[in-house]
Order: structure tokens, then sequence, then C-alpha cells
């Protein structure tokens, strides 16, 4: 039962929508709907929801029968992609250079300049190395979603889905 006296979505209504997930994975595949989907009640569920898309979840259920999701996280070490980024572009190296130990209000534009040139080199480093790690575990899922990260940090967030053993 969700209560609805406030708009879903807290803390506490992800934590018991996880459980409840999790209780029913332990007996089988599970097909979740999108957090914060509610219904009225069991008869809207059947009505709204599993009659008329039966064939798809079912056809779902097939799939994941014997598999299992897991989410892979990748991440840069800022202290260590930074300096591969400096060192692989002499435009961005150069006005590293030019701006290092000067007042900012003196460089601001080359600033401005080096960050644009820093935030390009990481997006297209992210492409290449979210292409390798790809590449690596793709052999090995059923099925792959990935989403590519953003900032200094995030490289890529990927869902693969696995056979498991019965």
């Amino acid at each position: 039962d969700v209560q609805l006296d406030r708009p879903p979505g807290r803390r506490a209504d992800l934590m018991a929508y996880s459980a409840v997930l999790d209780t029913l994975a332990t007996a089988g595949p599970v097909v979740p709907v999108q957090f914060g989907s509610i219904l009225e009640d069991e008869q809207d569920v059947v009505e709204q929801l599993l009659r008329p898309d039966g064939g798809h979840f079912e056809a779902l259920l097939d799939e994941l029968e014997g598999r299992s999701q897991f989410q892979l996280r990748a991440t840069y070490q800022s202290a260590v992609v930074l300096p591969e980024v400096v060192a692989a572009d002499h435009r961005i190296a150069r006005l590293r250079e030019l701006t290092r130990d000067r007042p900012e209000e003196e460089v601001y534009g080359e600033l401005v300049r080096l960050g644009e040139l820093v935030s390009r080199a990481i997006e297209a480093k992210r492409e290449v190395d979210s292409g390798m790690l790809l590449d690596a575990i793709l052999p090995f899922v059923a099925a792959h979603r990935a989403r590519l990260g953003s900032g200094v940090d995030e490289l890529v967030e990927i869902a693969v889905l696995v056979d498991v053993e019965v």
C-alpha cells in the first residue's frame, strides 16, 4: 500500500520498492515497472497493465528466466585522468602552463578555453574507454544497456543481463 498524502519518491519509498523487487526475485524472474508507477487497486493492475500487455510481459519473463541483472559503474580517478588528458594534448598542456600561478582575472579567457578543451578531451577519452570496456564484457552477457557518464570522474554505467547457473 502506498500513502498518497504526498507525492511518492522519497528514500523510504525507493527502499520499499527495492525490497519488494528483491523478494519477488527470489521466486523467479521479475519485470519491474518504473519506480513511482501507481495503480488504484489489484483490479486496475490486471485491467490496465497486465491484460493489455500480457503477451509482452510473458515474452519478457521467458527472456529473463535463468538470468540476473547487474549494474557496473566505472569511474575515473581525477588525479590520474587529468594528467593523462594534459599529456595527450599539447594545446591543453600549453594553456595549463600559461595559466598556472597567474591571477584568474588576468587569464580568465584562457581558463575558459582550457576548461572547454579538457571537457572535450575527457568526452573523447570516455567514448574510447567505455568502448574498450564494453568490448571486454559483451561476450559474457546476454544483453546490456550503457549510459555514458559526465564530468571528470564518471566513465560509464552499464546494466548487464547475464545467464546464471541454476
